[in-house]
């Protein structure tokens, strides 16, 4: 016979089930639905708008650090789409003591120019630091507003050719820079460009944003600091886009 509890128990368990299916049921659907807009956003015939929300140079000098301009490889031109845009300087501190990576990469109608960056950075041989964070960095011209970048760490333990040398950390800033978006989040860009495509027909050049910079253990948190200054002077030179939020 069955009792109370039991069927209690059976009525318990087939609303979790009910529950629990209409979860995977909706949980599907927003897979399908993401893998659609991603699919089409890919593949749709779209108009390029030639408007970016950055300036494709960078000054010859920032708080006092000279700018020397930093070549671009061969590898990134073929590997990245024939119409991406390149803008990078290293600049060297005023006692020649520390130097800072400055690059912009604007991408054209060829999507595969802006992608996470843990792809190059492993590429070249970085181990990257299992957590990331967002820095905000405040920007004051042509009006006040919050600028969130995100930090990556990563280090070489030695030299990979010779098995030997100094290991090397590397802390890395990066966001992406639309028409009228800016973001730390890959995610975010990928989405807002796969709706623009569907919901508009329109393709917006992205740029992808970065400042870099090799610092000595111990070292890490009065280089990040520079580095969140010297962005304070630095955005407004190239980036034209100003967030509305404060």
């Amino acid at each position: 016979m069955v009792g109370p509890g039991s069927l209690e128990e059976g009525a318990s368990v087939a609303v979790k089930n009910g529950v629990n299916a209409r979860l995977v049921a909706c949980a599907i659907v927003i897979f399908m639905i993401l893998t659609a807009m991603f699919v089409i956003g890919k593949t749709v015939n779209v108009r390029q708008e030639p408007v970016a929300g950055v300036q494709m140079s960078l000054p010859d000098q920032i708080l006092g650090w000279h700018g020397y301009l930093a070549k671009v490889s061969q590898v990134e031109r073929d590997i990245l789409g024939e119409d991406t845009e390149f803008a990078r300087k290293i600049y060297l501190s005023p006692d020649g003591k520390l130097g800072f990576f400055l690059s912009i990469v604007l991408s054209g109608k060829d999507r595969t120019s802006i992608h996470p960056p843990e792809m190059c950075l492993r590429g070249q041989g970085w181990q990257l630091q299992p957590t990331t964070d967002i820095v905000t960095v405040r920007i004051s011209e042509p009006k006040p507003y919050v600028l969130d970048v995100m930090k990556l760490e990563a280090y070489i333990p030695g030299n990979l050719k010779t098995g030997g040398g100094k290991p090397q950390k590397l802390l890395y800033l990066y966001w992406f820079v639309g028409k009228d978006l800016v973001t730390p989040f890959k995610n975010t860009m990928t989405y807002r460009e796969s709706w623009d495509r569907i919901a508009y027909g329109k393709s917006h050049r992205w740029a992808y944003v970065t400042l870099a910079a090799i610092v000595q253990p111990g070292d890490e948190t009065s280089t990040l600091r520079l580095m969140r200054i010297f962005l304070e002077s630095a955005v407004p030179m190239f980036q034209t886009f100003v967030p509305e939020k404060q």
